[in-house]
C-alpha cells in the first residue's frame, strides 16, 4: 500500500553535530515525501534546528539513568497513543533500549543506525547493546564492525553509503 509511514526517531538530543544534521535531513526529506515523522530525545545546543522546523520535537531524557529511561518510555508510551508510530528508528544503544519497552503494545520495528563503530563492546557494554531488528550503517567498515563486535548476522544488517557533502 503506498499508506505514508509514521517513523519516530529516538536520539540521546538535538545537540551539535553531524548526527542532529543527519536526523533533520532525513526527517525533512521523508516530511517532504508526505510521511509523518516525530523526534524524540533531549534539547541540546542545535535545537533551534528542530524548533525552526515542521519536524515535531518530543521532550524525553535519553542521555539519562535506567529512570529517566524508565519515564522516557513512559511519555513516549502516552505520546503514541495519540500518535501511531510504524517505524521506530533509533540513533543511540539507549534509545533503542527505550523503543524495545515501546514494543510491548504496539509492534513497530526498529531501526538502529550505527553512527559510530570503533567502541569496544566488552563488559556491561556487551549487555545494552541492541542493534535494532534491522541494522543500517554507512561504511563496509561500519558493517564488519556490527557483525564482529556486535553480533549482529549479516542478513539483518544494511548498507546504505551516505551521500558526501561538497560544499
Amino acid at each position: 500500500s503506498n499508506r505514508p509511514l509514521r517513523i519516530l526517531h529516538l536520539t540521546a538530543g538535538s545537540d551539535a553535530g553531524g548526527l542532529s544534521r543527519y536526523i533533520y535531513d532525513l526527517a525533512g526529506a521523508m516530511i517532504a515525501q508526505g510521511h509523518p515523522v516525530g523526534v524524540a530525545g533531549e534539547r541540546g545546543a542545535w535545537h533551534e534546528l528542530f524548533a525552526n522546523s515542521p519536524i515535531p520535537w518530543i521532550d524525553v531524557p535519553l542521555k539519562g539513568n535506567p529512570l529517566a529511561l524508565w519515564r522516557a518510555s513512559r511519555a513516549l508510551r502516552r505520546w503514541m497513543a495519540h500518535e501511531p508510530v510504524d517505524v521506530l528508528h533509533t540513533h543511540y544503544r539507549r534509545a533503542t533500549l527505550v523503543a524495545r519497552r515501546l514494543q510491548s503494545r504496539h509492534r513497530p520495528p526498529i531501526i538502529y543506525t550505527v553512527h559510530l563503530s570503533d567502541l569496544a563492546l566488552n563488559g556491561p557494554r556487551r549487555w545494552v547493546s541492541d542493534f535494532g531488528d534491522f541494522t543500517h550503517v554507512a561504511s563496509a567498515e561500519a558493517r564488519r564492525w556490527t557483525i564482529e563486535a556486535g553480533h549482529v548476522a549479516p542478513e539483518r544488517i544494511t548498507l546504505i553509503p551516505q551521500g558526501i557533502n561538497t560544499s
